[in-house]
């Protein structure tokens, strides 16, 4: 709504300042009307057209978070090849995989993110990062051509400089 009120001055403004012949409409109260009139069906025009605008950006919104949804489920399937692949998944059935820690491990690097401490806890517990036997299936077998096994080390690493004291 403000921004049709800033448009409604804006165009306002235009018309006073159009030129000398504004004068004379000042002076003249049915040509005053008019141009109120047409400052009126001026601006339900605008709000018409912001509202279609508005509907566009809905339906948009909507179809992007579809295909979001479709691609966190393709990423879901090919994840199972790493998981599939990685040995201490077949004798821990509380191991995380290779998948989970890979993205703990980004979200922990992410400067976004400030809670390091929640993450470490959740990887450093039963069936998290100290399970892995480092043997690199995972990455051999990887789909998305990403290096779970680094990611995994370097929350091992992170772990460890936690419970020394180190830094985070």
């Amino acid at each position: 709504m403000k921004r049709t009120a800033v448009i409604i001055v804006l165009l306002i403004l235009l018309i006073l300042s159009a030129g000398t012949n504004t004068y004379l409409y000042l002076n003249n109260e049915e040509a005053m009307a008019q141009k109120e009139l047409e400052l009126i069906s001026m601006r339900d025009s605008m709000q018409r057209e912001l509202m279609r605008m508005e509907d566009s950006l809905d339906a948009i919104v909507q179809s992007l978070q579809e295909e979001n949804q479709m691609l966190a489920n393709k990423v879901t399937e090919l994840e199972g090849d790493c998981y599939s692949a990685c040995d201490t998944v077949a004798g821990n059935p509380d191991y995380l995989g290779p998948a989970a820690l890979q993205r703990a491990w980004t979200l922990y690097n992410d400067v976004k993110d400030a809670n390091k401490d929640a993450i470490l806890d959740a990887v450093s517990g039963k069936g998290g990062c100290h399970s892995c036997h480092s043997m690199g299936s995972c990455t051999t077998y990887c789909p998305n051509e990403l290096d779970p096994l680094s990611a995994i080390l370097g929350l091992k690493r992170a772990t460890a400089k936690r419970f020394f004291g180190g830094r985070k």
